[in-house]
């Protein structure tokens, strides 16, 4: 019943917390939207050295790394953090993950996503197994932190203003610079899918049909977004775009990390997660450690 599926998704939140540099295990857990209380989790790999992931509706892919590569990507049952099955993809490092439909790609390389002279390619995978792999010419590296999927690509944010994107279709890669672009800047360009055909680069909102760039508001250095929600964030607070609506929120407080599902904000603030109801304003303190939020 794929009506009875969709919405369920919509109420379902996943959290990873990545275990110790040492290599304690991680966890991937299901979490009560409004409380991050856990529900349900799975004990994974370390995931210390990165993670990757992508989700359709209660299937979750996910690859965590207790070393640089060589790391299986594992479907899990958002609903039950169950594993359903490990897909192994040799000695290459999975840079990031992303569905079209029912078919899982992941851009990899045969040496850590963030050295330079990789040798990259698009593997596709349907039925748990991979069914094509698809070389990627003239792409030399892919930070995590610079990458994010969208309309069908792998977009890969370069300091100075340029995003290269590559076809999960083909493999081919076109190289796009941005209108009003920036002054360079350091190699970490944080890189986020907004929906609607939009990137988050930094603080700034990048439509990829056009490539021009907006600062989504002064004093954002980084954003992110799930749905018609855009959330900027840096060191004075948090600001929440809904349409026309802008509300500023967390103060003048630096936040380190946010996240954006649902009517959510989960912002990491110093040594704690604050909860932010988006439909209220009302906010909680809760004190994790370690816990990314994945949406």
């Amino acid at each position: 019943m794929p009506h009875v599926t969709r919405s369920f998704s919509a109420a379902v939140l996943i959290g990873l917390a990545l275990g110790s540099p040492g290599g304690g295990r991680s966890t991937l857990q299901l979490l009560q939207p409004g409380t991050l209380r856990p529900i349900h989790a799975v004990h994974l790999p370390n995931a210390s050295l990165g993670y990757a992931w992508a989700r359709r509706y209660d299937t979750l892919a996910v690859v965590v790394k207790p070393v640089a590569t060589g790391q299986p990507i594992r479907l899990v049952d958002a609903r039950t953090m169950r594993v359903r099955r490990v897909i192994p993809v040799g000695e290459r490092d999975v840079c990031g993950l992303a569905f079209r439909g029912s078919t899982l790609f992941a851009l990899a390389a045969d040496r850590p996503c963030y050295r330079d002279g990789g040798s990259f390619s698009v593997l596709r995978i349907v039925g748990g197994r991979i069914v094509r792999v698809e070389p990627v010419a003239g792409l030399s590296t892919a930070a995590p932190t610079n990458l994010a999927f969208g309309d069908g690509n792998a977009y890969v944010a370069r300091p100075g203003g340029t995003v290269e994107a590559v076809s999960l279709r083909t493999g081919r890669l076109s190289i796009h610079r941005l209108a009003r672009a920036t002054a360079k800047g350091e190699r970490v360009e944080w890189t986020t899918w907004l929906g609607r055909h939009r990137l988050g680069i930094a603080g700034n909102v990048v439509d990829v049909r056009t490539w021009r760039r907006r600062p989504l508001a002064q004093g954002v250095t980084r954003v992110a977004g799930s749905g018609g929600v855009l959330v900027g964030w840096g060191a004075h607070g948090a600001t929440v775009v809904r349409g026309s609506v802008r509300t500023h929120v967390l103060g003048d407080e630096p936040v380190i990390e946010a996240w954006v599902a649902g009517d959510y904000l989960y912002a990491l603030v110093g040594a704690a997660t604050d909860v932010v109801d988006l439909r209220t304003g009302a906010r909680t303190r809760i004190v994790l450690r370690q816990l990314e939020v994945l949406g």
